[in-house]
Order: structure tokens, then C-alpha cells, then sequence
């Protein structure tokens, strides 16, 4: 690898580390902590198989479970895999574009995912950093099987690896058997007869499904409350919008303008990259280039299976889509990029760019992360009302706040003191609050602390400290039950309160 790609990575890491710094963990990667603290990989295989809390696959769960286990709950430790699988997925971006046209293209293929929008989950301790790096490992590992006639033992292995992984990673995971499955039939055709040891090494990673089919069932006990009541295809139009600039928030006439860009640039690229092939001598076979379009599609595919088949989809889960987008473009700049002064002032014009764009998103979350901080600090009026009620749990409706403060408050006894609350009335919620409020029983019933029933803290004479925000089900609760309620100060731009009931 050359001298500028390794200073990409170098620039890469660096941002990301940074960034991870200053970034507060938030509500989804929350949830990943409080999977991963579940007490013995038994247990937790069996809380997901029964009542699961995390929608992720047993995969992404189990190494958490073993990352939380070994290294604490720590915001690094949780984000290295994902910081990992980014910088895996720029590495072998490199080496799959080199073979096909130049190092100075495989470069650019490096660098560019840097400035796209799906650079944020790169810091996040969610699996799609992770299953971005399986899944350019599983088209690089194809890439080397297919061009090797012998020694090539060990990227069959690989294959296998990455695709039981990613399938395991995340479940959108499992569309990578559509562009590998429909490049290697290509090749089946071309050479008029069955690779068989790349075949055995796509069914051998098709086993990583048998692995992740029960945990999937078992999250079928959640509706489609996350899924926006009108599902159509502007869901196509907001992912790739997403996945280059990281924004996705437009209105119905802008969507409508967007999506006619997105399908004109989508064919010019493929036109382009065509009509490329065909003039200049890449080093591109028909199957790879199969794999190449199709996988620029995922968010088709990933739209088609939540269409007819999960009903639920979130442009994260297209990511994947920027390896192929990504290759693309190296390949249709390669001409240029092989021009001395011409390819040199791109590639330093990108370096810049990462770095400057670098810049901004640290100092954005450096001030946002120090705005929450400056939140949570207690005036008096409420530190004496907590110094009156040692020991005394604080109850917030609010899973979001819980976990913030009772992670990030400077005050180590109020961190101690913090507990969600949630309602056992299956009948009172629907949709996502539905779906919420089982989460959090199925976290309680796994024995996770600091998670209790609402049902069981507003028994009739108790007392109790809750934190109100105003805006959820807890105040029509405590309005119904006629509590007594005396305001003691503020935590977190919420009412800290003591209750006590009739």
C-alpha cells in the first residue's frame, strides 16, 4: 500500500478517535450497553431467544457481551469494532479497485467513504461499521478466490467467514448472497461450468442463516411500530441521499426532484462505467462488475424486502450500497486520476477535504457534547434536596434520559440513584411505545438493573423520588392515581419530584 493510501487510513483513524472522544453515547448505542451487560453469554443467548431486548443479531450481541465483559462499558471499547470494521472495509476498498484499474484509483476508492454520510456510524457502537467492513471483506475475498486458480484456500475460508458474520452482524446483512450469487452465476455461465469450491463457500456462509433464524423469530414479538405509516419507494431516494451526505430530512417536492437526480446519476454512473469498460483495458471481469452494479443497489433490494417481506427498514441498513457506489467512481476517475499533476492535486484535494470536513464534525460534537455536560450540572436547590433523600432511587419515564444521566452525570450518587421505569399494562401503548415498553420488560425479566415496573414502585402509601418531563404516559398515571406531588428542582431540564401515593 502506498505512502498516501496509509495516510488516508492514518487521517481516517485519527477523525474517528477524535470524534468517538467527544461524541456522547446515545438512546441506540444505550441499548447496546445494556445487551452486552446481561450477566453470561448463556443467559444472553437465552434473554434473545425468548424475550430479546436488542434488535440486533446474536453475532453483534455476543461480541458486545464480550467487549462490555472484558474491557467495561466504556464508549471506546464499545465503538472499536465499528472504527475497525471502517477502516477494514477502506482497506480492502484499496485492494479490490487496484486489481481492476490502478493504485492511485484505489486510493481515491479508499479515501472517498471518508467524506460520505455514512462516516457517522463509523464512531457509533451500533453493527454498521461492522458489517461495512465484513461486507468489503466478503467481495474482496470473492475477487481473490475467482482470480486464483490455486493457493487460494484461505480467501475461501475468508468468504465463508465474512458472510456468516455479516449475516450475524446485521439481518439486512443477508442481501449480500444477491450480488455474489448473481456474479458467481455469471461466472458459471462464462466458463461453462460450477466454480465448486467457491460454491461450497457460499453455502458453508448461508449456514451463518441457520445461526440467525431463531433470534429473528424471536423478534417477531415486536410490531412494525418503528416503520413510518407510508412506506414507499422515496425510501429508495433517502438512503443513497443518506449514505453520501448523511441527511435524508425533505419535503414530498424535494423528495420527488431528488429521487428523478438520484435515478439520472444512478444511470449515468452505470452508462459510464459500461461504456468505460468498454474503451479502456480494465482489468474487470463480467462477474465483478455484476457484483459491483448490484451491490450499488442495495437500498432497492433492501426496500423490496421490507416491502413484501419484514416491513420494517431504516436507510442505515443500506450501507453496503457505498462499497459498490464508492468502486464506481474510482473506476470512471481512474483515467484521470493516472494523469501525473491531475491525479495528484485530486488526491491532495481529498486529503483536505477529509481533513477539513474532520474538523468540523469534532468541533461539533466536542460543543454538543459539552452543551449535555453543562446540563447535567445539579444546581443547589436540588443537590440539598438530594442530600435530604440518601440512598432514595430516582424513577424517569424516559429511557433516553435515564441512561444519560445516570451514565454522564458528574454527581456519582445521582448516577447510582437512577432507575427506568416502565408500565406493564400491555393494553395502554401501541407501535413504537409498544415496542419500547416490551423492550424493557424483556431487559428487567433478564435481570439488567436498575429497570423496574412502574406497577411496582406506585404501590398505595409508598413515597418515591421520580424525574418528569411532562410528555409521557407517567404524568397521566400519576394524574389518575391523585399522588401527592411536591417539587423538589430540576435534573436534566426535568422536574425532580417526590411522590407519594394514596
Amino acid at each position: 500500500m502506498p505512502i498516501m493510501a496509509i495516510s488516508f487510513l492514518i487521517l481516517s483513524a485519527v477523525i474517528a478517535l477524535i470524534r468517538s472522544h467527544y461524541h456522547l453515547l446515545w438512546a441506540d448505542e444505550f441499548g447496546t450497553a445494556t445487551t452486552g451487560s446481561i450477566p453470561g453469554i448463556a443467559r444472553l443467548i437465552h434473554v434473545e431467544l425468548t424475550k430479546p431486548y436488542s434488535p440486533d443479531p446474536i453475532g453483534y450481541t455476543g461480541l458486545m457481551h464480550g467487549v462490555i465483559h472484558v474491557f467495561g462499558a466504556s464508549a471506546f471499547a464499545m465503538r472499536l469494532p465499528s472504527m475497525c470494521g471502517y477502516l477494514l472495509m477502506q482497506g480492502c476498498l484499496f485492494y479490490f479497485v487496484r486489481r481492476i484499474c490502478s493504485e492511485r484509483a484505489a486510493t481515491f476508492a479508499l479515501a472517498l467513504p471518508a467524506l460520505a454520510g455514512i462516516v457517522s456510524y463509523s464512531i457509533q457502537a451500533r453493527p454498521y461499521g461492522l458489517l461495512l467492513g465484513l461486507s468489503a471483506l466478503t467481495i474482496l475475498s470473492w475477487q481473490t478466490a475467482t482470480r486464483r486458480d490455486t493457493r487460494r484456500t484461505f480467501a475461501l475460508v475468508i468468504l465463508s467467514l465474512s458472510l456468516a458474520m455479516a449475516v450475524n452482524t446485521q439481518y439486512y446483512g443477508v442481501l449480500l448472497f444477491v450480488p455474489l450469487c448473481a456474479a458467481e452465476s455469471i461466472r458459471v455461465i462464462e466458463r461453462r461450468r460450477a466454480d465448486v469450491p467457491v460454491l461450497v463457500s457460499i453455502f458453508a456462509g448461508m449456514g451463518g442463516l441457520i445461526v440467525a433464524m431463531p433470534f429473528a423469530k424471536a423478534l417477531s414479538q415486536f410490531s412494525a411500530g418503528h416503520q413510518p405509516t407510508e412506506f414507499n419507494y422515496h425510501f429508495i431516494t433517502h438512503s443513497y441521499l443518506w449514505l453520501m451526505f448523511g441527511y435524508d430530512a425533505v419535503s414530498v417536492h424535494i423528495q420527488r426532484l431528488i429521487g428523478l437526480g438520484v435515478a439520472l446519476l444512478l444511470i449515468s454512473l452505470i452508462a459510464g462505467f459500461v461504456g468505460l469498460r468498454s474503451r479502456v483495458a480494465l482489468r474487470l471481469p463480467h462477474a465483478e462488475a455484476a457484483f459491483v452494479l448490484i451491490l450499488s443497489g442495495f437500498p432497492i433490494l433492501v426496500y423490496l424486502l421490507a416491502r413484501f417481506v419484514t416491513h420494517l427498514a431504516e436507510s442505515r441498513y443500506t450501507q453496503p450500497a457505498m462499497i459498490g457506489i464508492t468502486a464506481i467512481l474510482a473506476v470512471l476517475m481512474s483515467s484521470l486520476l493516472e494523469r501525473k499533476t491531475t491525479g495528484r492535486i485530486v488526491l491532495v484535494s481529498l486529503f483536505a477535504a477529509i481533513a477539513i470536513s474532520g474538523f468540523f464534525r469534532i468541533r461539533t460534537e466536542k460543543e454538543q457534547g459539552q452543551s449535555t455536560m453543562a446540563s447535567l450540572a445539579l444546581d443547589p436547590v436540588t443537590q440539598r434536596s438530594l442530600d435530604a433523600t440518601p440512598g432514595q432511587p430516582i424513577y424517569v419515564a424516559n429511557g433516553a434520559v435515564s441512561s444519560i444521566v445516570g451514565y454522564y452525570s458528574p454527581s456519582p450518587d445521582l448516577r447510582s440513584r437512577i432507575m427506568l421505569v416502565y408500565s406493564e399494562d400491555p393494553g395502554y401503548f401501541s407501535g413504537v411505545a409498544a415496542d419500547v415498553f416490551r423492550q424493557q420488560a424483556n431487559a428487567c425479566a433478564a435481570g439488567i438493573r436498575n429497570v423496574v415496573p412502574y406497577e411496582s414502585v406506585s404501590k398505595p402509601g409508598t413515597e418515591h423520588l421520580l424525574l418528569l418531563y411532562h410528555n409521557d404516559w407517567i404524568d397521566q398515571e400519576l394524574s389518575g392515581s391523585h399522588a401527592q406531588i411536591t417539587h423538589l428542582g430540576q435534573i436534566f431540564g426535568g422536574d425532580l419530584v417526590s411522590v407519594r401515593f394514596p
